[in-house]
């Protein structure tokens, strides 16, 4: 477990708050700590927004997506879209030549 937490320290200092110029550290812990708590989770921008603010920690709602995009960009995080469409399985034949469906 120590190993883990080692490498979210490393990538959030090293990757994110120096490459980037992070200024807002204790946001981007609490985003952190957010996103790897509720791993395969929604996770809504706006929202987390509206709960820092009211713990009273200073943040942007365009901050939040930035953080986002620089924890996506040193591999902590993936971002994973959710389509509208439903998947079809392709068309396959049986034996006697018909289309299954």
């Amino acid at each position: 477990m120590q190993l883990l937490r080692d490498y979210v320290d490393v990538a959030i200092l090293r990757d994110v708050v120096e490459r980037h110029g992070v200024r807002n550290v204790t946001g981007l812990r609490w985003l952190v700590r957010q996103l790897l708590a509720n791993a395969g989770s929604l996770f809504s921008a706006t929202k987390f927004h509206a709960r820092l603010k009211s713990q009273e920690i200073a943040i942007g709602r365009d901050s939040v997506h930035d953080l986002v995009a620089h924890l996506e960009d040193c591999f902590l995080v993936r971002d994973a879209r959710i389509s509208a469409t439903r998947w079809k399985p392709p068309c396959s034949s049986n034996l006697n030549g018909a289309a299954v469906r």
